[in-house]
């Protein structure tokens, strides 16, 4: 993936959906996809890469 493409994993409406209501079929759907998601990979590394903590899909909440 190019550096300068633009990744709105940070603004993304599923990933909102599944923050409000994590113990739905939704958001465990969406915590599947960041396994093999290479967008979601590089939104990630981005972001550690900025020293900013990047969110955990599968920490309780």
């Amino acid at each position: 993936m190019d550096e300068n493409t633009e990744l709105n994993c940070g603004d993304c409406a599923w990933r909102k959906k599944s923050e409000e209501n994590p113990k739905s079929f939704m958001s465990w759907l969406w915590r599947v996809h960041t396994k093999f998601c290479p967008g979601w990979r590089e939104y990630t590394r981005r972001l550690r890469e900025k020293g900013e903590t990047p969110p955990d899909p599968f920490a309780k909440r």
